[in-house]
């Protein structure tokens, strides 16, 4: 329930970050180009383009992606970089910072079904769109070519997938993770998963019948607010697929049950759908209520530690008049420790963003990944939490569970991901990482919310304290 972000705009739509095109039998990625600047056109814009205004505002959103609707055309600030082959509009610097402002202006046509029946996929914009690795199990390619028997365009057999898996399957996130081989032939065997599996197995399953496909990762369009916004919390967290029509372009489709992208209703025939549970406070998932009003984005959405819901120095009470101090300086007592407690909010406000300045998070997803796992490690201990004291992941993960109130479920995704990030021989991808940020700051929330407000307060004020809750 943290917020990620902010959209106004005028509509809703998915709110994507990147588009995975390689897949090396293990994961999905990103492919190894040179990063271009996003200074001028995007993409062309057509004479028919219906072009959508967005003003994207950084909540709790880290790294270095910028979240928009597909197709982006332009975007308005500098320092920013152009992943071309992947639509994927890249801040170049240190990565998203709380508060900070992106205009971008993105292509929503979405074609007829009429127009995609037809056309062709025969040229696809670069090589390697349809590769997969040698030993992709056969029984993938079988059932592949099974479920689109008869459909006899690529738009159906992309329709014949999608509509497969949507009504053949279970949502579900409580199953074995990961996009590899032996994943996938797990989730086709147990028909249950979530969106990282069904994006990544309908991109494997297109490919193995001629259709060029990719994996788009991001946001589904949030909970549109009274002050016109949508605000976008971590369970919007979300990936679907795309497949490229020739002289059309990448179109989105929805293999997830229980998903649905808002103006692509026609091409997927899948209603408006995202995850819109309410979580009360002290429900079984640990995970507090989300507020109803857009929180401040400065100085910090974060409850005041002296319970004020404001800053310290406006909620105490006024200075006194009379007495010595008014007459020799014009503060009194009363006004001095208005001052100091000022200074300290401020210092509160400010120390832990130099922190997180010259903290070092990580380059690659798996060192991004392991970052994640040592800060949620730091948060619970300051929460009252036990040393990890050398058990492995998913053993601490099940300490926690016996002890203390939180999300055990999104602690064992985090363990499972940090697991593979350390063992795997390929590490982790984007998406792991992107999963892995989204689940760290809901735990860091969850943490804090154990915490008694003197030591949320301390977690603020002392630096130690706040590298803890970031890096471990």
């Amino acid at each position: 329930n943290t917020e990620m972000f902010t959209v106004s705009s005028s509509v809703g739509r998915y709110w994507r970050i990147t588009g995975l095109t390689e897949f090396d039998g293990q994961q999905w990625g990103l492919p190894d180009r040179v990063l271009g600047d996003a200074d001028g056109e995007l993409n062309p814009i057509s004479p028919d383009a219906r072009v959508l205004q967005q003003q994207i505002t950084i909540s709790r959103f880290g790294g270095t992606l910028v979240p928009a609707a597909f197709t982006p055309l332009t975007v308005s600030q500098r320092d920013l970089g152009w992943l071309e082959d992947t639509d994927t509009i890249v801040l170049d610097g240190d990565g998203l910072r709380q508060g900070q402002v992106i205009n971008v202006s993105s292509d929503i046509t979405v074609p007829s079904v009429d127009v995609l029946r037809a056309s062709s996929t025969d040229a696809p914009p670069f090589d390697g769109l349809l590769d997969l690795p040698d030993d992709l199990p056969s029984e993938v390619r079988t059932l592949a070519a099974e479920v689109t028997a008869g459909a006899t365009t690529p738009y159906d057999r992309a329709r014949a997938i999608q509509d497969w898996f949507r009504n053949n399957f279970t949502y579900d996130l409580d199953v074995q993770s990961g996009h590899s081989d032996d994943a996938i032939t797990s989730f086709l065997r147990i028909r249950r998963g979530y969106c990282e599996q069904f994006a990544g197995t309908f991109a494997v399953m297109a490919r193995a019948v001629g259709l060029p496909a990719r994996v788009a990762v991001g946001f589904t369009q949030g909970d549109l607010r009274a002050d016109g916004k949508y605000h976008v919390l971590g369970r919007h967290a979300h990936a679907w697929s795309e497949v490229w029509f020739d002289d059309v372009g990448w179109v989105a489709f929805e293999p997830t049950p229980g998903r649905g992208a808002p103006g692509n209703e026609e091409v997927t025939g899948a209603p408006v759908a995202q995850d819109d549970r309410t979580n009360a406070p002290g429900d079984a998932t640990g995970i507090p209520a989300p507020t109803t009003t857009a929180p401040s984005v400065t100085p910090t959405t974060e409850r005041d530690p002296l319970g004020s819901g404001g800053s310290p120095a406006t909620t105490l009470p006024p200075r006194a008049t009379g007495g010595s101090g008014d007459a020799d300086s014009g503060t009194g007592p009363f006004g001095w420790i208005i001052l100091a407690l000022g200074a300290l909010g401020v210092w509160a406000w400010v120390m832990p963003g130099l922190v997180r300045r010259f903290t070092r998070f990580g380059e690659t997803p798996s060192e991004q990944v392991i970052s994640a796992w040592h800060g949620t490690v730091g948060s619970l201990q300051l929460a009252g939490a036990p040393s990890p004291a050398g058990s492995t992941p998913l053993e601490y993960a099940r300490t926690i569970e016996q002890e203390m109130a939180v999300d055990v479920r999104s602690l064992n995704e985090l363990a499972r991901f940090v697991t593979r990030a350390v063992y795997a021989p390929q590490g982790v991808g984007e998406p792991a990482a992107l999963r892995a940020a989204v689940l760290r700051t809901h735990l860091d929330e969850a943490a804090r919310g154990l915490m008694p407000w003197h030591a949320r307060l301390w977690a603020r004020i002392d630096p130690r304290l706040a590298r803890q809750r970031l890096v471990g």
